[in-house]
């Protein structure tokens, strides 16, 4: 039963669902180049008194070209995959490379699948690139034989390659045979556009089968960079009703939230802020000071969550990792943890701070991960064993913990890793870069002007004692910008209590028909400002723009193995 449901998840999911992910394109802008995908899909099955999700998640390569009588091949390889639901557990780290049925199901994932795709779009072939394996398993298993053809590969909702000319409301629709569910008809309408992405909403009708998504696709390729979707199987030939909520991201650029987040989480945010700016002082001016505070920090001095460059080199003394023994796993995983020193605003460049205990806090680190590799104790890099960094964005406030089974852990060994590959592991290098702010001089803006110093920056004047500003994310892996805070002033120059909420800025998808089970696509967040709404206690006379660049820093971090570290440093060993 493990083996069918990891061969389902793996290589059905992926080479059907991610596969999907290359038919529509007309070309790509990176041939020969591999790109990570992360797929999750919960499935709930109505029992008729109970429905029981079970979650798939995972991590493949993918690979697309294209050759000169039109056709695509895609090369998809599964680098991690996990299913929890109904009381267990599996995945591809619960698989033995030393057993015959893990052997052979890990040996076709790793080496992956080569679809081939006309140039209308349809599926020609699926072939497996360790054909000897394959045969050995079908052998073994023959039901495996059927999930890899044409038909079962149509299984999912697909792109399709789009018009040549698009506009914002426009609508086309195609028809598809799907497997089992037979004959599945597509609407699809246009509802946003840029030079680069379409993203088009989809409703799904078919012989008992609905539902409907969304996904935002490369103009130019036509590859997707993310998609959504729910769909709703009606009980048919004696199996129980089911539905499927699908969503598959692009990792070039991580999704805004949580890389796991749902609808549910989406709301709770959403809520969060409805509820704020509900209610005094966003909502109207208040007397009551308690809500209102001065901010300590003074010009010329670094934003409390700033990392220094000189406070980047104490961080990975802090962080160590260990090799866990795990239930339902082949080998010992990988955690990485940390607990990193709570330090006063002195300590992270502040020099002007006064440090005391309320003034302390755990730095924030944003960074992303070039690289990881596995060292001996004479430094030497472990054979057989290069990594693949999968969620390269990692973010902590003050504490960090995660394993290989989690979904957000920043890469992923090979397949076929086993336990005593890992005994000789004494250190993790990770070639990063991490996020480090500078002073950069500060600016009076009078009520109603705009920023001089920071183009990013735009400031919304919505009543005398409420303003906004608002700032363009950078795109993930950028190495340098700007970053302004604002300070409102009275007449004199005084610092005048405010409350302050900096966030996202989120989309109210209240009136979406899918609201209930959907959360907007990541990257419509992408395109909105992150903002600082400012109520202040008193009108506002000007605000005190302070400016910090900011440079990703490229740092080698040489982790230390956690049953190295005498207490109480242990951290990413327990």
């Amino acid at each position: 039963m493990r083996l069918k449901c990891v061969v389902l998840l793996g290589l059905v999911l992926l080479a059907g669902c991610s596969k999907q992910a290359v038919d529509s394109q007309a070309g790509v802008g990176t041939p020969g180049k591999e790109e990570i995908y992360f797929v999750m899909q919960v499935i709930t099955v109505d029992t008729g008194t109970v429905h029981i999700p079970i979650t798939q998640r995972s991590f493949s390569g993918i690979t697309v070209s294209k050759q000169s009588d039109g056709t695509q091949t895609m090369h998809q390889r599964t680098l991690w995959s996990r299913q929890v639901g109904n009381g267990s557990t599996s995945g591809t780290l619960g698989m033995d490379p030393d057993d015959t049925d893990g052997k052979q199901v890990l040996a076709l994932l790793a080496s992956g699948f080569n679809v081939t795709v006309d140039k209308d779009g349809g599926v020609k072939e699926i072939r497996a690139v360790d054909q000897q394996a394959f045969s050995a398993l079908v052998q073994r298993r023959p039901e495996a034989a059927a999930m890899f053809t044409p038909q079962s590969s149509n299984a999912g909702l697909r792109p399709i390659a789009l018009p040549d000319r698009l506009s914002v409301g426009q609508e086309f629709t195609r028809q598809d045979h799907a497997g089992s569910a037979g004959a599945v008809g597509a609407r699809m309408r246009v509802t946003a556009l840029t030079d680069d992405v379409a993203v088009v909403d989809v409703q799904v009708e078919g012989e008992g089968v609905s539902g409907g998504g969304q996904q935002a696709i490369r103009r130019q390729d036509g590859m997707p960079i993310e998609m959504q979707f729910e769909l709703r199987r009606e009980a048919k030939d004696g199996q129980p009703a089911s539905t499927v909520r699908l969503s598959a991201i692009n990792m070039a650029q991580p999704p805004e939230l949580e890389i796991e987040a749902d609808a549910n989480m989406y709301r709770i945010n959403t809520d969060f802020a409805k509820e704020a700016f509900a209610k005094p002082p966003f909502s109207a001016p208040s007397d009551d000071a308690s809500l209102y505070r001065l901010i300590t920090e003074k010009e010329g001095e670094l934003a409390p969550w700033m990392l220094s460059p000189a406070a980047l080199d104490q961080i990975d003394k802090h962080i160590y990792f260990g090799a866990l023994d795990e239930h339902n796993t082949s080998r010992p995983v990988i955690a990485i943890g940390g607990k990193l020193p709570a330090v006063s605003s002195k300590e992270v460049g502040n020099e002007g701070a006064n440090g005391s205990d309320a003034d302390r806090f755990g730095p924030f680190v944003m960074a992303q991960l070039h690289k990881a590799t596995l060292l001996d104790a004479a430094g030497r890099e472990l054979p057989g064993l290069t990594t693949v960094p999968v969620h390269a964005k990692i973010m902590f406030m003050d504490e960090y913990r995660k394993t290989e089974l989690d979904a957000d852990f920043p890469f992923r060994l090979p397949l076929q890793t086993r336990a005593e590959q890992l005994t000789s592991l004494e250190t993790l290098r990770l070639d990063i870069g991490v996020e480090a702010y500078t002073w950069a001089g500060s600016e009076t803006v009078k009520v109603g002007a705009q920023s001089k110093d920071n183009a990013q920056v735009r400031i919304k004047w919505t009543g005398p004692q409420r303003v906004t500003l608002e700032q363009n994310r950078t795109p993930f892996g950028t190495r340098q910008g700007k970053w302004t805070v604002a300070v409102p002033v009275d007449a004199e120059g005084r610092q005048i209590p405010s409350a302050i909420i900096e966030m996202a800025s989120y989309l109210d998808n209240s009136d979406s028909p899918r609201q209930e089970d959907l959360p907007p696509l990541s990257w419509s967040h992408r395109t909105l400002p992150i903002n600082q709404d400012i109520a202040a206690s008193q009108p506002i006379a000007a605000l005190q723009l302070r400016h910090y660049n900011w440079e990703q820093l490229q740092r080698q971090w040489n982790l230390r193995n956690a049953r190295n570290v005498p207490e109480p440093g242990k951290q990413g060993g327990q």
